[in-house]
């Protein structure tokens, strides 16, 4: 990879290094260019997709109550109830400090 392509890189991929780290962001380019080209020369051809773990956002915990919290033992941590529920300061607005 020369300058010239290491400027059309940049360009595209809209990066701005500073002109002082130009050279040693050649350098990190190729080394990462380098690796991809390592991962070419894998074989995968006996290797089957279904031979890789199939991972799913949806992979989660079974949903069960292992504790169940007491109402009125919450309420007595609270600095402020009202009518049962939690008084919370005002963040915003005109009433807030």
């Amino acid at each position: 990879m020369d300058e010239k392509i290491l400027r059309r890189t940049i360009g595209l991929a809209m990066l701005s290094p500073e002109m002082s780290g130009e050279s040693s962001f050649l350098e990190d380019l190729l080394e990462m260019v380098g690796y991809v080209d390592k991962l070419r020369e894998v074989d995968t051809t006996d290797v089957e997709f279904d031979d890789i773990k199939k991972i799913s956002v949806n992979d989660l915990r079974d949903d069960c109550v292992l504790q169940e919290e007491d109402p009125e033992g919450l309420t007595l941590a609270a600095p402020s109830l009202r009518e049962g529920l939690f008084v919370v300061p005002k963040t915003f607005g005109k009433d807030a400090p």
